[in-house]
């Protein structure tokens, strides 16, 4: 059994965590196109930290390489980058990409992106936003969401209308598996301190612990979770951890003006 608790409160809906080479949580902001920050051990809200370039129902969000932001713009199908150190709009990344819901950069220096409104994975040149080709979940996947890179190398993917958590091997064939089945609204992911996969289930109200070979437990009964980091924390403070490995799970809830935390 694991205590809930508000981690921060009164923000509006949340979609989305990222966490910046500060250790400060970046969260994306749907309703009001903006990015806001959060001190991850007090809780509390630092303010906004970009909303510009017309940055229109905001979903998922990254560190890229280069150490700039990246925001999916999902209301008008664009990916746009900022100064990660500023906020300051550096233009668009990406456009044309109806729904982006999330984005991630790969090993491979390769920008991920998931569509709301499809079934694949596209790929883009990770400097100049390019389109490279598409990863084919093969019917696998609908309504892809977040991602998250294993430990294996390879690419899990959630899908939300699928209820399920695919698996590509971008090692070999790149052939899709699946890894998770029965996840209602399949929705955020994070790889734990354990090597666990962590998925958030919408519908389901959980966040959930995959283990090898898509094994499942509850990990925690949250109300419509999103988005899932995790986090570093600064010292070994049994309130602040995740499992044994010293982290904090944030997840955002849709329709709740908070974020929670899993302890």
């Amino acid at each position: 059994v694991y205590k809930r608790q508000v981690y921060a409160n009164k923000m509006g809906v949340v979609i989305d965590v990222a966490f910046g080479a500060e250790g400060i949580a970046y969260v994306s902001m749907m309703l009001d196109g903006s990015v806001q920050r959060v001190d991850p051990r007090t809780g509390k809200t630092l303010g906004v930290f970009t909303s510009g370039g017309g940055l229109t129902r905001a979903t998922g969000l990254t560190f890229g390489p280069d150490g700039n932001l990246y925001v999916c713009s999902s209301g008008d199908d664009r990916i746009l980058r900022y100064d990660g150190a500023t906020g300051g709009i550096l233009g668009e990344f990406a456009i044309g990409i109806t729904r982006p819901e999330d984005i991630l950069f790969g090993p491979d220096g390769l920008a991920y992106v998931t569509q709301s409104s499809g079934s694949d994975v596209l790929r883009f040149d990770g400097e100049t936003g390019a389109f490279v080709d598409s990863l084919s979940s093969g019917g696998l996947l609908s309504d892809t969401r977040s991602m998250a890179f294993g430990p294996d190398g390879a690419l899990y993917v959630s899908g939300n209308a699928s209820a399920n958590v695919v698996r590509f091997d971008l090692q070999g064939s790149r052939r899709p598996t699946l890894f998770g089945t029965g996840i209602a609204g399949a929705n955020g992911l994070a790889f734990g301190p354990d090597g666990n996969l962590y998925v958030a289930s919408e519908s389901g109200e959980a966040i959930l612990q995959l283990e090898e070979r898509g094994r499942q437990r509850v990990f925690a009964q949250v109300t419509s979770p999103i988005g899932i980091a995790i986090a570093p924390v600064p010292e070994p403070t049994p309130a602040l951890m995740f499992l044994v490995a010293g982290g904090v799970c944030l997840f955002a809830a849709r329709r709740r003006d908070r974020i929670r935390r899993a302890d």
